[in-house]
């Protein structure tokens, strides 16, 4: 091309294109990776020695819908896992039921739902622990896998959300009372009181008889 007018022309063209190619480029690295998420969560983290605590598995598909999901929950030495609950589980179909490994003390699962989930929270298992000893500890999950429910079992980005819990030792247990019902922000199950009168019954009068559950501190 022997016209230098066209040469500046095209080479203005080009430089333009290459700017809008690399700006391109880098709108697409930056743009974040979309990752389900494995969750462990308790009513509270702190409690007493003795004391049985709730934890529960939760996951979070990010807007995208699963069908499988594995892993496993490694608990510190120092706990005790007493029972381990998946009856409210979003999986239906188990590959393996959560199971205790008490050598590890860690809980393995793996299973599938059929028709798939997409929501913000859904429950995998729930268990329950206790500790003898005044510690502050941290409950990780492990081998986590997620595949998609894309009809082809593409494995899911995931990240996990580790447990950390504060073991206190109160000795009598009453010095420090109010520190246990300080951290109690869940309400009791609902109960209806009865008022009733039984000639049998104290002096015949009208009483009334009601059963409170604490799901909390108890």
């Amino acid at each position: 091309m022997k016209n230098p007018f066209w040469k500046i022309v095209f080479s203005r063209i080009y430089l333009h294109i290459s700017l809008w190619i690399a700006v391109c480029a880098g709108f697409a690295f930056a743009l974040p990776v979309q990752a389900q998420t494995v969750s462990l969560v308790s009513s509270k983290g702190t409690f007493a020695v003795g004391e049985r605590v709730t934890v529960t598995v939760l996951i979070d598909s990010e807007g995208r819908s699963l069908n499988t999901v594995g892993g496993t929950v490694s608990v510190p030495t120092d706990f005790s896992i007493s029972e381990v609950r998946y009856g409210n589980s979003i999986v239906s179909l188990w590959i393996q039921q959560p199971t205790i490994n008490k050598t590890d003390n860690a809980i393995s699962f793996a299973g599938g739902i059929p028709g798939g989930f997409n929501s913000s929270s859904g429950t995998l298992l729930t268990f329950y622990i206790t500790s003898e000893k005044a510690d502050r500890a941290t409950l990780r999950l492990r081998d986590v896998k997620v595949l998609l429910n894309d009809g082809a079992g593409t494995e899911a980005v995931t990240r996990t959300h580790p447990l950390l819990l504060t073991v206190l030792d109160f000795g009598d247990g009453t010095a420090d009372a109010h520190s246990l019902l300080s951290g109690d922000e869940t309400s009791p199950e609902e109960f209806t009181p009865l008022i009733s009168k039984d000639k049998n019954i104290g002096t015949g009068d009208y009483f009334i008889s009601f059963f409170a559950v604490d799901k909390d501190t108890g």
